[in-house]
């Protein structure tokens, strides 16, 4: 490492402990500020670290320098907009303040909802209501090709909405163990399982933990630690699992019987865990060899087509991060891989270096207010606190996986929330 890299790992260090200090200390974990800086710190300076440091990783010597300076000046831009403030939320959270009450058998409803859609959809691909948990990367796939992102988002918002709901009433209530609790989470879980997605999964078992944070003020550390201790080696797993099972490599029994094979100590089990976090690997290589024919603008634009599906116009363009691996990895995009880009990547190459790390400032301090709006409202509006559930990780999705197809989430939630504040007009109290 040399000096120059160190003094740029130093000035972000420092720059993130004052985004902690005078704005994150203040405030919950859960808020999008300290997703934020959780974010940055393991998985790109905690990364950056780990390669210079750790157990060797494969991978070519690319320009570290430019790197740590395009990150330093995010989160020195994130500083001064967080501190000299464009504009607030205050007017939205107003707005969010509705006294909008879901009833326990409502918030089960629209779990039982969700089941059935995904019993539909598995039916769908392929003739079996389980479909997604015997065969999720096929599943996966028919998802993807279908154009059917945002019919499964609804979905999920419906899931997430209704086990936030009956966490919040079993947290005021003490009745975690109570049937009319833990039945619903269940089914939740399952359906997230059967969808084939590791992401939503994890979401499910965090969401009890989220509405405690919001509703007591603090993290419950115990609780933290049992759903850590279930989420990492399951992450790591299933990220194997799904790699290799769309490369036709292994079955999920060759997978753990792999896992099992390589994790003769710890270290193993960290050098796994570490390589599945591949969004700074990937940054440096756009930064070392960013796409010729990638234009400014282009993954703004490319979102607009997102919504039809690829059986209708098959030679539309992919998400940025699909776009991204066809580039570097034509071998694993090839395979149903998808490698993660981040948002500095996606920011670098739409509104270059110096105009990159402003735009993406802003950006995530959009999603700071607004989702800080929808904490506000949590306790007296369970549409705000619905919205908050889906949308507390969106700062960590975006700088991990790209920010621009995260807009489409935003202006759907957006949407359902409209469509809430509506009924509360009609209904104050449900």
């Amino acid at each position: 490492m040399s000096w120059f890299d160190s003094s740029l790992l130093v000035f972000g260090l420092a720059a993130l402990l004052m985004l902690y200090i005078f704005h994150g200390r203040k405030v919950s974990i859960v808020h999008p500020v300290n997703v934020t800086i959780i974010t940055v710190l393991f998985e790109f300076y905690g990364k950056y670290v780990w390669i210079k440091f750790g157990e060797p990783i494969t991978i070519p010597e690319f320009p570290f320098t430019n790197s740590l300076l395009f990150i330093l000046l995010f989160l020195v831009f994130m500083n001064v907009i967080m501190t000299f403030p464009p504009f607030r939320a205050d007017r939205l959270a107003t707005a969010m303040s509705l006294r909008l009450r879901v009833s326990r058998a409502e918030a089960i409803s629209l779990i039982v909802a969700a089941l059935i859609v995904n019993a539909c959809l598995a039916l769908i691909a392929g003739g079996d209501p389980m479909y997604g948990l015997i065969n999720p990367i096929e599943f996966r796939l028919f998802m993807q090709k279908g154009g059917m992102f945002y019919f499964e988002f609804l979905m999920f918002f419906m899931l997430i909405g209704g086990v936030s709901v009956i966490s919040w009433q079993a947290i005021s209530t003490a009745s975690f163990t109570h049937a009319s609790f833990l039945l619903p989470y269940s089914i939740a879980a399952y359906v997230a399982l059967n969808s084939g997605l590791r992401g939503r999964f994890i979401e499910i078992l965090l969401i009890p933990v989220v509405v405690y944070a919001i509703k007591k003020n603090r993290v419950p550390l115990i609780p933290v630690a049992l759903v850590s201790f279930l989420i990492v080696p399951f992450a790591v797993v299933f990220g194997l699992y799904r790699d290799a099972a769309r490369s036709g490599r292994l079955s999920l029994n060759e997978t753990l019987s792999f896992v099992g094979g390589t994790l003769d100590s710890s270290t193993d089990f960290f050098s796994l865990f570490m390589h599945r976090f591949d969004a700074f690997d990937n940054f440096l290589s756009v930064m070392e060899s960013p796409p010729n024919d990638f234009m400014y603008l282009e993954s703004v634009v490319d979102l607009l087509a997102q919504p039809i599906p690829r059986s209708l116009w098959p030679g539309k363009a992919y998400n940025f991060t699909s776009e991204m691996t066809l580039h570097y990895r034509p071998d694993l995009f090839h395979d149903g891989i998808a490698l993660t880009y981040s948002a500095f990547s996606e920011a670098y190459l739409n509104f270059g270096f110096f105009a990159g790390p402003i735009v993406l400032a802003l950006y995530i301090y959009t999603l700071n207010e607004w989702i800080q709006a929808l904490a506000n409202t949590a306790k007296n509006s369970s549409a705000g606190l619905m919205a908050f559930c889906l949308l507390y990780q969106l700062p960590f999705v975006a700088l991990s996986a790209g920010f621009v197809n995260d807009v489409a989430s935003v202006i759907l939630i957006l949407t359902i929330f409209c469509l809430f504040a509506y009924k509360s007009l009609r209904r104050i109290s449900i």
